[in-house]
Protein backbone atom coordinates (compact mmCIF):
# COMPACT_ATOMS: atom_id res chain seq x y z
CA UNK A 1 0.00 0.00 0.00
CA UNK A 2 2.02 3.42 -1.23
CA UNK A 3 2.43 5.85 1.76
CA UNK A 4 0.55 9.53 1.86
CA UNK A 5 2.58 12.37 2.98
CA UNK A 6 1.74 15.57 3.27
CA UNK A 7 4.87 16.84 2.28
CA UNK A 8 5.71 17.49 -1.80
CA UNK A 9 8.51 15.26 -3.73
CA UNK A 10 10.53 18.58 -3.92
CA UNK A 11 10.36 19.53 -0.21
CA UNK A 12 11.63 15.59 0.40
CA UNK A 13 15.15 15.15 1.63
CA UNK A 14 16.62 11.74 1.33
CA UNK A 15 18.60 10.84 4.48
CA UNK A 16 22.44 10.02 3.43
CA UNK A 17 23.49 6.92 2.33
CA UNK A 18 26.68 5.24 4.11
CA UNK A 19 29.15 6.63 1.52
CA UNK A 20 27.46 10.10 1.81
CA UNK A 21 28.26 10.12 5.57
CA UNK A 22 31.86 9.15 5.63
CA UNK A 23 32.59 11.75 2.72
CA UNK A 24 31.03 14.22 5.00
CA UNK A 25 33.19 13.12 8.19
CA UNK A 26 36.29 12.43 5.73
CA UNK A 27 35.33 16.47 4.59
CA UNK A 28 35.35 17.71 8.35
CA UNK A 29 38.65 15.65 8.96
CA UNK A 30 40.32 17.80 6.31
CA UNK A 31 38.89 20.92 7.24
CA UNK A 32 40.37 20.42 10.96
CA UNK A 33 43.58 18.96 9.32
CA UNK A 34 44.08 21.42 7.08
CA UNK A 35 42.64 24.83 8.33
CA UNK A 36 41.51 23.67 12.08
CA UNK A 37 44.71 24.97 13.58
CA UNK A 38 44.70 28.35 13.46
CA UNK A 39 48.13 29.47 14.85
CA UNK A 40 49.96 26.72 12.70
CA UNK A 41 48.11 27.99 9.65
CA UNK A 42 49.04 31.50 10.20
CA UNK A 43 52.78 30.61 10.65
CA UNK A 44 53.18 28.77 7.92
CA UNK A 45 51.38 30.91 5.47
CA UNK A 46 53.66 33.89 7.33
CA UNK A 47 56.86 32.08 6.93
CA UNK A 48 55.94 30.31 3.41
CA UNK A 49 55.08 34.21 1.88
CA UNK A 50 58.10 35.75 3.69
CA UNK A 51 60.30 33.55 2.19
CA UNK A 52 59.07 33.60 -1.45
CA UNK A 53 59.57 37.43 -1.32
CA UNK A 54 63.22 36.99 -0.23
CA UNK A 55 63.51 34.61 -2.91
CA UNK A 56 62.69 36.37 -5.49
CA UNK A 57 64.26 39.53 -4.17
CA UNK A 58 67.65 37.64 -4.07
CA UNK A 59 67.07 36.48 -8.03
CA UNK A 60 65.68 39.81 -8.92
CA UNK A 61 63.18 37.97 -10.05
CA UNK A 62 59.42 39.31 -9.48
CA UNK A 63 57.55 36.63 -11.51
CA UNK A 64 58.21 34.73 -8.65
CA UNK A 65 55.86 35.99 -6.48
CA UNK A 66 53.31 34.53 -8.71
CA UNK A 67 53.88 31.24 -6.68
CA UNK A 68 52.66 32.21 -3.30
CA UNK A 69 49.44 34.33 -4.84
CA UNK A 70 48.52 30.60 -7.10
CA UNK A 71 48.60 28.98 -3.45
CA UNK A 72 46.73 31.71 -1.49
CA UNK A 73 44.25 32.03 -4.28
CA UNK A 74 43.56 28.27 -4.06
CA UNK A 75 43.21 28.73 -0.14
CA UNK A 76 40.61 31.31 -0.73
CA UNK A 77 38.64 29.65 -3.11
CA UNK A 78 39.21 25.87 -0.93
CA UNK A 79 37.84 27.79 2.25
CA UNK A 80 35.15 30.13 0.72
CA UNK A 81 33.89 26.73 -1.32
CA UNK A 82 34.17 23.79 1.59
CA UNK A 83 33.38 26.05 4.48
CA UNK A 84 30.35 27.39 2.79
CA UNK A 85 26.97 25.44 4.55
CA UNK A 86 25.12 24.81 1.66
CA UNK A 87 28.14 22.48 0.72
CA UNK A 88 27.62 20.26 2.99
CA UNK A 89 25.01 18.76 1.06
CA UNK A 90 26.93 17.16 -2.12
CA UNK A 91 28.15 14.12 -1.73
CA UNK A 92 30.82 15.16 -4.43
CA UNK A 93 32.53 17.49 -2.40
CA UNK A 94 34.91 15.30 -0.54
CA UNK A 95 36.76 14.56 -3.98
CA UNK A 96 36.91 17.94 -4.98
CA UNK A 97 38.63 19.19 -1.83
CA UNK A 98 41.29 16.51 -2.51
CA UNK A 99 41.92 17.56 -5.75
CA UNK A 100 42.12 21.44 -5.05
CA UNK A 101 44.55 19.72 -2.08
CA UNK A 102 46.56 17.98 -4.77
CA UNK A 103 47.16 20.22 -6.89
CA UNK A 104 48.06 23.00 -4.48
CA UNK A 105 50.89 20.31 -3.11
CA UNK A 106 52.27 19.85 -6.40
CA UNK A 107 52.32 23.62 -7.06
CA UNK A 108 54.27 24.30 -3.94
CA UNK A 109 56.89 21.29 -4.95
CA UNK A 110 57.63 22.65 -8.19
CA UNK A 111 59.22 25.66 -7.32
CA UNK A 112 61.76 23.83 -4.74
CA UNK A 113 62.05 21.03 -8.04
CA UNK A 114 63.38 23.65 -10.35
CA UNK A 115 65.26 25.61 -7.58
CA UNK A 116 67.33 22.01 -7.09
CA UNK A 117 68.06 22.46 -11.23
CA UNK A 118 69.72 26.44 -10.45
CA UNK A 119 73.61 25.77 -10.41
CA UNK A 120 73.63 27.93 -6.86
CA UNK A 121 74.02 26.16 -3.35
CA UNK A 122 72.14 28.63 -1.31
CA UNK A 123 68.94 28.04 -3.84
CA UNK A 124 69.63 24.38 -3.66
CA UNK A 125 69.41 24.54 0.41
CA UNK A 126 66.28 26.87 0.01
CA UNK A 127 64.75 23.84 -2.05
CA UNK A 128 65.83 21.23 0.63
CA UNK A 129 64.59 23.44 2.91
CA UNK A 130 60.79 23.88 1.35
CA UNK A 131 60.69 19.77 1.28
CA UNK A 132 61.24 19.36 4.60
CA UNK A 133 59.12 21.89 5.65
CA UNK A 134 56.62 19.91 3.70
CA UNK A 135 57.56 16.66 5.21
CA UNK A 136 56.81 18.85 8.67
CA UNK A 137 53.66 20.29 8.09
CA UNK A 138 52.10 16.83 6.58
CA UNK A 139 53.64 14.60 9.52
CA UNK A 140 52.50 16.61 13.14
CA UNK A 141 48.61 16.09 11.60
CA UNK A 142 46.97 12.94 13.48
CA UNK A 143 43.76 13.09 12.35
CA UNK A 144 43.74 12.44 8.60
CA UNK A 145 41.67 10.66 6.17
CA UNK A 146 43.10 7.75 4.30
CA UNK A 147 43.32 9.31 0.95
CA UNK A 148 45.12 12.34 2.36
CA UNK A 149 47.56 10.09 3.61
CA UNK A 150 48.43 8.59 0.54
CA UNK A 151 48.20 12.23 -1.43
CA UNK A 152 50.82 13.49 1.05
CA UNK A 153 53.23 10.32 0.60
CA UNK A 154 53.01 10.81 -3.34
CA UNK A 155 54.06 14.75 -3.68
CA UNK A 156 57.04 13.90 -0.82
CA UNK A 157 58.11 11.07 -2.81
CA UNK A 158 57.43 13.28 -6.23
CA UNK A 159 59.65 15.92 -4.34
CA UNK A 160 62.63 13.90 -3.05
CA UNK A 161 62.72 11.55 -6.36
CA UNK A 162 63.22 15.03 -8.70
CA UNK A 163 65.98 16.19 -5.94
CA UNK A 164 67.39 12.93 -5.95
CA UNK A 165 67.60 12.33 -9.77
CA UNK A 166 68.87 16.06 -10.05
CA UNK A 167 72.00 14.98 -7.77
CA UNK A 168 72.45 11.95 -8.96
CA UNK A 169 72.99 13.59 -12.75
CA UNK A 170 76.32 15.21 -11.09
CA UNK A 171 77.79 11.91 -9.86
CA UNK A 172 79.36 9.52 -12.05
CA UNK A 173 80.43 7.03 -9.84
CA UNK A 174 77.75 3.62 -9.77
CA UNK A 175 78.46 3.20 -6.52
CA UNK A 176 78.36 6.84 -5.23
CA UNK A 177 74.94 6.97 -7.28
CA UNK A 178 73.26 3.60 -6.04
CA UNK A 179 74.15 4.82 -1.95
CA UNK A 180 72.34 8.14 -2.71
CA UNK A 181 69.01 6.41 -4.31
CA UNK A 182 68.77 3.70 -1.72
CA UNK A 183 69.44 6.66 1.04
CA UNK A 184 66.21 8.47 -0.81
CA UNK A 185 64.59 5.37 -0.69
CA UNK A 186 64.96 4.36 2.62
CA UNK A 187 63.60 8.15 3.64
CA UNK A 188 60.80 7.98 1.82
CA UNK A 189 59.58 4.70 3.24
CA UNK A 190 60.64 5.65 6.58
CA UNK A 191 58.58 9.00 7.25
CA UNK A 192 55.67 6.35 5.11
CA UNK A 193 55.78 4.55 8.43
CA UNK A 194 56.08 7.67 10.52
CA UNK A 195 52.87 8.95 8.83
CA UNK A 196 51.30 5.95 9.37
CA UNK A 197 52.18 5.61 12.96
CA UNK A 198 51.06 8.66 14.04
CA UNK A 199 47.67 8.32 11.96
CA UNK A 200 47.17 5.47 14.58
CA UNK A 201 48.55 7.12 17.51
CA UNK A 202 45.74 9.81 16.71
CA UNK A 203 43.02 7.24 16.21
CA UNK A 204 44.33 5.81 19.51
CA UNK A 205 44.09 9.24 21.27
CA UNK A 206 40.67 9.89 19.57
CA UNK A 207 39.18 6.51 21.18
CA UNK A 208 40.37 6.86 24.38
CA UNK A 209 39.02 10.39 24.56
CA UNK A 210 35.46 8.77 23.57
CA UNK A 211 35.94 6.46 25.74
CA UNK A 212 36.93 8.76 28.71
CA UNK A 213 33.59 10.94 27.49
CA UNK A 214 31.44 7.92 27.68
CA UNK A 215 32.36 7.20 31.60
CA UNK A 216 32.09 10.85 32.36
CA UNK A 217 28.78 10.87 31.24
CA UNK A 218 27.86 7.64 32.97
CA UNK A 219 29.39 8.83 36.31
CA UNK A 220 27.21 11.98 35.56
CA UNK A 221 24.03 9.48 35.33
CA UNK A 222 25.02 7.64 38.04
CA UNK A 223 25.10 10.76 40.41
CA UNK A 224 22.04 12.61 38.79
CA UNK A 225 19.42 9.52 39.58
CA UNK A 226 20.91 8.01 43.05
CA UNK A 227 20.64 11.79 43.87
CA UNK A 228 16.91 11.72 42.22
CA UNK A 229 16.30 8.12 44.08
CA UNK A 230 17.61 9.36 47.51
CA UNK A 231 15.77 12.75 47.71
CA UNK A 232 12.48 11.19 46.02
CA UNK A 233 12.78 8.13 48.52
CA UNK A 234 12.93 10.52 51.75
CA UNK A 235 9.87 12.67 50.85
CA UNK A 236 8.22 9.17 49.53
CA UNK A 237 8.67 8.40 52.84
CA UNK A 238 7.77 11.25 54.59
CA UNK A 239 4.41 11.25 52.89
CA UNK A 240 3.74 7.67 53.07
CA UNK A 241 4.21 7.54 56.81
CA UNK A 242 2.11 10.65 57.55
CA UNK A 243 -0.63 9.19 55.42
CA UNK A 244 -0.65 6.11 57.05
CA UNK A 245 -0.21 7.43 60.44
CA UNK A 246 -3.41 10.06 59.44
CA UNK A 247 -5.58 6.93 58.93
CA UNK A 248 -4.64 5.42 62.44
CA UNK A 249 -5.01 8.45 64.71
CA UNK A 250 -8.61 9.90 64.96
CA UNK A 251 -7.57 13.13 66.94
CA UNK A 252 -8.69 15.56 63.86
CA UNK A 253 -6.20 18.24 65.33
CA UNK A 254 -2.96 15.17 64.99
CA UNK A 255 -4.34 14.22 62.14
CA UNK A 256 -4.63 17.40 60.17
CA UNK A 257 -0.96 17.98 61.35
CA UNK A 258 0.08 14.84 59.90
CA UNK A 259 -1.90 15.90 56.32
CA UNK A 260 -0.17 19.03 56.82
CA UNK A 261 3.35 17.47 57.18
CA UNK A 262 2.33 15.18 53.95
CA UNK A 263 1.46 18.34 51.69
CA UNK A 264 4.62 19.90 52.47
CA UNK A 265 6.55 17.26 51.43
CA UNK A 266 4.76 17.05 48.21
CA UNK A 267 5.34 20.73 48.33
CA UNK A 268 9.57 20.12 48.52
CA UNK A 269 9.13 17.07 45.96
CA UNK A 270 7.21 19.82 43.11
CA UNK A 271 10.47 22.32 43.94
CA UNK A 272 12.78 19.13 43.09
CA UNK A 273 11.68 18.34 39.85
CA UNK A 274 11.11 22.19 39.28
CA UNK A 275 14.55 22.51 39.72
CA UNK A 276 15.15 19.26 37.86
CA UNK A 277 13.68 20.90 35.09
CA UNK A 278 15.80 24.30 35.20
CA UNK A 279 19.54 22.06 35.40
CA UNK A 280 18.10 20.31 32.30
CA UNK A 281 17.02 23.74 30.55
CA UNK A 282 13.98 22.39 30.07
CA UNK A 283 11.40 24.45 32.57
CA UNK A 284 8.98 26.62 30.98
CA UNK A 285 9.76 30.43 31.49
CA UNK A 286 7.75 33.24 31.79
CA UNK A 287 9.72 36.21 30.26
CA UNK A 288 9.63 39.74 31.72
CA UNK A 289 11.64 42.69 30.74
CA UNK A 290 12.75 44.92 33.98
CA UNK A 291 15.54 47.09 35.05
CA UNK A 292 18.56 44.94 36.87
CA UNK A 293 19.71 47.99 38.98
CA UNK A 294 15.94 48.08 41.23
CA UNK A 295 15.53 44.14 40.85
CA UNK A 296 18.74 43.81 42.49
CA UNK A 297 18.02 46.31 45.19
CA UNK A 298 14.50 45.08 46.11
CA UNK A 299 16.17 41.35 46.31
CA UNK A 300 18.67 42.51 48.68
CA UNK A 301 16.51 44.30 51.28
CA UNK A 302 14.79 40.57 51.32
CA UNK A 303 17.53 38.58 51.55
CA UNK A 304 18.81 41.08 54.38
CA UNK A 305 16.12 39.26 56.22
CA UNK A 306 16.83 35.99 55.74
CA UNK A 307 20.76 35.65 55.78
CA UNK A 308 22.62 35.82 59.16
CA UNK A 309 23.30 39.29 60.64
CA UNK A 310 27.16 38.90 60.60
CA UNK A 311 26.89 38.66 56.86
CA UNK A 312 28.14 42.25 55.48
CA UNK A 313 26.45 43.31 51.55
CA UNK A 314 28.09 45.28 49.37
CA UNK A 315 26.55 46.55 46.09
CA UNK A 316 28.11 48.19 43.65
CA UNK A 317 25.64 49.45 40.91
CA UNK A 318 26.05 50.18 37.17
CA UNK A 319 25.46 53.57 36.16
CA UNK A 320 23.55 52.77 33.39
CA UNK A 321 20.22 50.91 33.31
CA UNK A 322 20.16 47.52 31.97
CA UNK A 323 16.97 45.94 30.64
CA UNK A 324 17.09 41.88 30.48
CA UNK A 325 14.08 39.57 29.62
CA UNK A 326 14.29 36.52 31.80
CA UNK A 327 11.94 34.99 33.87
CA UNK A 328 12.21 36.64 37.25
CA UNK A 329 10.91 34.31 39.65
CA UNK A 330 13.86 32.02 38.63
CA UNK A 331 16.57 34.75 38.51
CA UNK A 332 15.41 35.50 42.09
CA UNK A 333 15.60 32.07 42.91
CA UNK A 334 19.45 31.58 40.96
CA UNK A 335 20.33 34.87 42.94
CA UNK A 336 18.56 33.07 46.52
CA UNK A 337 20.62 30.51 45.55
CA UNK A 338 24.04 31.51 45.47
CA UNK A 339 23.56 33.98 48.08
CA UNK A 340 22.47 31.29 50.38
CA UNK A 341 25.82 29.30 49.07
CA UNK A 342 28.06 32.44 49.50
CA UNK A 343 26.94 32.84 53.45
CA UNK A 344 27.33 29.08 54.13
CA UNK A 345 31.11 29.35 52.99
CA UNK A 346 31.51 32.29 55.82
CA UNK A 347 29.62 30.44 58.81
CA UNK A 348 31.79 33.32 60.89
CA UNK A 349 30.87 36.16 59.15
CA UNK A 350 31.88 37.69 56.46
CA UNK A 351 31.31 40.39 53.20
CA UNK A 352 29.42 39.57 49.99
CA UNK A 353 29.58 41.98 47.39
CA UNK A 354 27.74 42.22 44.18
CA UNK A 355 28.56 44.77 41.33
CA UNK A 356 27.08 45.33 38.08
CA UNK A 357 28.22 45.34 34.84
CA UNK A 358 28.28 46.07 31.21
CA UNK A 359 29.94 43.44 28.80
CA UNK A 360 30.22 43.05 24.96
CA UNK A 361 32.12 40.30 23.27
CA UNK A 362 32.54 41.58 19.57
CA UNK A 363 32.98 37.22 19.19
CA UNK A 364 32.81 34.08 20.73
CA UNK A 365 33.78 33.90 24.22
CA UNK A 366 34.26 31.03 26.38
CA UNK A 367 33.92 30.93 29.97
CA UNK A 368 35.73 28.79 32.52
CA UNK A 369 33.77 25.31 31.88
CA UNK A 370 33.55 25.55 27.64
CA UNK A 371 30.24 27.03 27.03
CA UNK A 372 30.39 29.84 24.55
CA UNK A 373 28.83 32.95 24.52
CA UNK A 374 27.18 34.32 21.69
CA UNK A 375 29.04 37.99 20.70
CA UNK A 376 26.56 40.43 21.76
CA UNK A 377 26.17 42.93 24.89
CA UNK A 378 25.38 41.46 28.32
CA UNK A 379 24.76 42.51 31.65
CA UNK A 380 27.43 40.74 34.20
CA UNK A 381 26.64 39.98 37.91
CA UNK A 382 29.23 39.43 39.86
CA UNK A 383 29.11 37.76 43.78
CA UNK A 384 32.25 37.66 45.84
CA UNK A 385 32.74 36.17 49.11
CA UNK A 386 35.18 36.31 52.07
CA UNK A 387 34.84 33.10 52.65
CA UNK A 388 37.97 29.98 52.22
CA UNK A 389 37.08 29.52 48.37
CA UNK A 390 36.58 26.08 46.70
CA UNK A 391 38.48 23.15 46.35
CA UNK A 392 40.37 22.98 42.69
CA UNK A 393 39.44 19.56 42.35
CA UNK A 394 35.81 20.36 43.23
CA UNK A 395 35.65 23.69 40.81
CA UNK A 396 34.54 22.01 38.01
CA UNK A 397 31.81 19.98 39.75
CA UNK A 398 30.59 22.27 41.91
CA UNK A 399 27.84 22.54 39.44
CA UNK A 400 26.76 18.75 38.83
CA UNK A 401 23.49 18.07 39.97
CA UNK A 402 23.84 16.27 43.31
CA UNK A 403 27.27 17.48 44.21
CA UNK A 404 27.55 18.89 47.14
CA UNK A 405 30.70 19.73 50.00
CA UNK A 406 28.17 20.30 52.56
CA UNK A 407 27.25 17.85 55.16
CA UNK A 408 24.20 15.02 54.62
CA UNK A 409 20.70 16.87 54.89
CA UNK A 410 22.33 20.23 54.69
CA UNK A 411 22.28 20.81 51.01
CA UNK A 412 20.71 19.15 48.22
CA UNK A 413 23.14 20.07 45.71
CA UNK A 414 20.87 21.84 43.07
CA UNK A 415 21.27 25.55 43.62
CA UNK A 416 24.66 25.77 41.78
CA UNK A 417 23.05 23.28 38.48
CA UNK A 418 19.73 25.10 38.79
CA UNK A 419 21.08 28.45 38.65
CA UNK A 420 23.63 27.24 35.74
CA UNK A 421 20.81 25.92 33.82
CA UNK A 422 18.46 29.00 34.02
CA UNK A 423 21.63 31.27 32.72
CA UNK A 424 22.37 29.00 29.75
CA UNK A 425 18.56 28.64 28.83
CA UNK A 426 18.14 32.08 29.19
CA UNK A 427 21.00 32.64 26.53
CA UNK A 428 23.93 33.47 28.89
CA UNK A 429 25.85 31.55 30.79
CA UNK A 430 27.34 30.98 34.80
CA UNK A 431 30.88 31.02 35.67
CA UNK A 432 32.29 30.22 38.95
CA UNK A 433 36.07 30.57 39.87
CA UNK A 434 38.31 31.69 43.05
CA UNK A 435 39.72 35.29 43.93
CA UNK A 436 43.20 35.60 43.69
CA UNK A 437 42.90 37.33 47.65
CA UNK A 438 40.78 35.28 49.43
CA UNK A 439 36.91 33.32 48.13
CA UNK A 440 35.47 32.22 45.07
CA UNK A 441 33.32 34.42 42.51
CA UNK A 442 30.56 33.32 40.76
CA UNK A 443 30.11 35.39 37.22
CA UNK A 444 26.42 35.71 35.91
CA UNK A 445 25.88 36.49 31.75
CA UNK A 446 22.40 37.48 30.83
CA UNK A 447 21.63 39.68 27.30
CA UNK A 448 20.81 42.69 27.19
CA UNK A 449 17.12 43.92 26.06
CA UNK A 450 17.40 46.64 23.67
CA UNK A 451 15.16 49.50 24.80
CA UNK A 452 12.57 49.49 22.36
CA UNK A 453 11.46 45.82 22.79
CA UNK A 454 7.80 45.62 24.46
CA UNK A 455 7.83 44.02 27.88
CA UNK A 456 5.90 40.66 27.59
CA UNK A 457 5.16 37.53 29.83
CA UNK A 458 4.16 34.98 27.58
CA UNK A 459 5.22 31.93 28.46
CA UNK A 460 8.55 30.84 25.89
Amino acid sequence: MARLSDTSEEDEQEPFSRSESDNREKLYMFLMAEYGAKTERYTRIFTFHTSALFLSMYLGNYYLLLWPATIAVKDYIATKALFSSKSWRSSNLYPTALAIYTLGCYIFISVPIYLMTVDDPILNYVAVCAVVGLGIKCLWRQNLPRELLYIDISHISVAVAAQTFIFVNTLDNVVAIFFVVLCSFFIVFYYYQALKSQQSLGGQIRSLRRTQAQSLKMEAVGNLTGGIAHDFNNLLTVIQGNLELAEMIEDPHEKKDLINEAHAASIRAAKLVSQLLAFSRKAAHHKETFEVNAFLNTLLTMSELVLPRNINWVIQPSQRDFKITVDKVQFETALLNLFMNASDAMPDGGKISISLRFARFRSSHRLRDGHQLAPQEYCRIQINDTGKGIPIDNLNRVTEPFFTTKPVGEGSGLGLSMAKGFCEQSGGGLEIRNRKTRGASVLIYLPITSDNMVNTSAPN
